[in-house]
């Protein structure tokens, strides 16, 4: 409700307030260099021109059009055709991974592997601030 809301803005202004007061900001964020830190000096890539190739075909109104662009088997209707083969390797994967994968939950922060892989992506293998546990 309306407090729950009210309580949690103040509760992030106060993160906020606490984080611009701490000194160690550049040891938390050490790739921070704009609005997207480590990401910042990024550039877009070109469209691919395989799948230009395939939406300029889905866009053409040409019933006499034929997709020469993508490598895959089609059907009458232009659907995928999936092979008999796949679709049993498809079942064996499915069947082996219905065993062997947990499918509970996981945390809100996600499994703890991911968690700290992410964390030396972004911050690097030697930082500070994960090796102390200060980066949750």
């Amino acid at each position: 409700g309306y407090h729950h809301q009210q309580g949690a803005a103040i509760f992030v202004q106060e993160c906020r307030a606490e984080r611009a007061a701490t000194p160690i900001e550049a040891d938390l964020y050490p790739y921070r260099t704009g609005t997207m830190g480590l990401f910042s000096n990024l550039e877009m890539a070109p469209a691919d021109p395989v799948l230009k190739t395939s939406q300029e075909f889905a866009a053409d109104t040409d019933p006499r059009k034929i997709n020469l662009g993508v490598g895959a088997y089609r059907t009458e209707d232009a659907k995928p055709f999936v092979l008999n083969v796949v679709r049993e390797a498809e079942q064996e994967i499915l069947a082996e991974l219905g065993t062997t994968i947990n499918k509970e939950y996981s945390t809100i922060d996600g499994p703890a592997d991911l968690k700290t892989l992410t964390q030396k992506l972004v911050f690097g293998d030697d930082s500070e601030a994960v090796s102390s546990a200060r980066v949750a």
